[in-house]
């Protein structure tokens, strides 16, 4: 018999119920996958900017642009799910 706090398994997978927003096993929680996208995105635009920096000889000034114009490269190149 199951504890008062203790979830009831299941008599197929032998897991616990998977409860609504919660991944099944095996699967990648939706939080983390948009987590690693969020780096991936992240590092790539930082790698490019920075490409960006060195082919002008790393003068100063440009830190910004550089950052906000990769970003719009990145948009164009990996358009959003969402977006149609």
């Amino acid at each position: 018999m199951a504890k008062k706090d203790e979830k009831p398994i299941t008599e197929q997978t032998g897991q616990p119920p998977v409860e609504k927003g919660q991944a099944k096993p095996g699967e990648v929680p939706e939080k983390e996958k948009e987590s690693d996208a969020s780096a991936a995105r992240h590092q790539w635009i930082a790698e490019a900017a920075y490409h960006k920096a060195r082919a002008r000889g790393f003068e100063p000034g440009y830190e910004e642009s550089d950052w906000l114009e990769t970003e719009r490269e990145y948009e164009q190149a990996h358009p959003s799910k969402e977006e149609g």
